[in-house]
């Protein structure tokens, strides 16, 4: 994993991305939400109190964004936000998204967040399963106390949001083994990923939007439908950026891999209120440019992602046997 690319694209990968331009990934976002948004529930109702929810690959903070402006005053989701992020500018700019977000909660509570900078195929470098913290000496942004509190004290959720479908094969496998190493058997670990029987339909759509091209600067060099794989080669540095869309075995057998117990599949029960008033906007438009987005969404019906939940290993690694 290289953070050179995604420190250049940090500046402009912004909202845009979720504009009706893209309205795949607006609609798999918004299930995403969701489907997170009942994991944190369901460790809150087992711990009785919300988890601290970290974030492998928090980039500018889109799901810390949706976790902090949409919750009632009363029913906080996570008691701290933890991003994980080997780019300082994601960061950066992931802690000037926050830092907005914070100044203009008016809410009767406020959820400490706080940004690290580290790589998550070697999490014992960045989290101390022992002490139930960080480590100290680490690059940080936001608050710290607080966040550190809400570590030592809770349990932990650990999410790998949009994550996987970016890594080769032996990153994928070396994060979640390293995930395995650092969670309790008490804690969450949750995954998703664009759901894999939608790439023949959407993938080439999806990455050739002028929006994407303006980010990663490349051209397309693979478009393997069978594989599931796209990869491009930025017109400048040569460098290659392969995205590959894992079908629920492939998912299955990284988490199994790892040693994570308790794995099952996370759904949702209806679609979300918020994807169907996409659906339904896409479905009033007749500009000709908007055409092509409404072809997407039609062409890939909801569920748009596939959601995997595991619990720590079954023995942890620290126990003695």
């Amino acid at each position: 994993m290289e953070s050179e690319w995604w420190d250049k694209a940090a500046p402009l990968y912004t909202d845009r991305f979720t504009s009706l331009r893209n309205p795949f990934l607006q609609a798999f976002y918004y299930e995403e939400e969701a489907t997170l948004r009942n994991v944190l529930e369901s460790a809150t109702r087992s711990e009785e109190e919300p988890p601290v929810y970290i974030e492998i690959g928090s980039g500018t903070g889109r799901t810390f964004r949706q976790l902090l402006q949409k919750i009632p005053d009363d029913d906080p989701p996570a008691s701290a936000l933890v991003g994980i992020d080997f780019s300082q500018e994601m960061m950066n700019q992931c802690a000037k998204n926050l830092a907005t977000i914070t100044d203009a909660n008016t809410s009767s509570w406020q959820t400490p967040w706080t940004l690290v900078r580290g790589d998550a195929r070697h999490l014992d470098h960045v989290l101390d399963q022992k002490n139930r913290t960080l480590l100290p000496g680490l690059t940080r942004l936001g608050e710290r106390d607080k966040a550190d509190e809400m570590l030592r004290s809770r349990s932990w959720v650990i999410g790998l949001i949009s994550v996987l479908t970016n890594l080769s094969s032996k990153d994928c496998h070396d994060m979640l083994e390293s995930v395995a190493r650092t969670v309790l058997p008490s804690d969450f670990v949750f995954a998703s990923s664009y759901a894999a029987e939608h790439f023949h339909e959407v993938a080439y759509d999806l990455y050739t939007n002028p929006e994407v091209e303006k980010i990663s600067g490349s051209t397309v060099v693979v478009y393997d439908t069978a594989n599931r794989v796209y990869a491009s080669r930025h017109e400048q540095t040569g460098r290659m950026f392969k995205s590959h869309w894992l079908s629920k075995p492939e998912l299955a057998r990284l988490f199994s891999g790892a040693g994570l117990s308790s794995t099952h599949w996370v759904t949702l029960g209806k679609k979300p209120a918020r994807v169907q008033e996409l659906e339904n906007a896409l479905a009033s438009i007749s500009d000709t440019h908007d055409q092509r987005s409404k072809s997407i969404v039609k062409r890939a019906p909801f569920p748009r992602g596939v959601f995997i939940l595991a619990k720590g290993r079954a023995r942890s690694l620290h126990e003695k046997k």
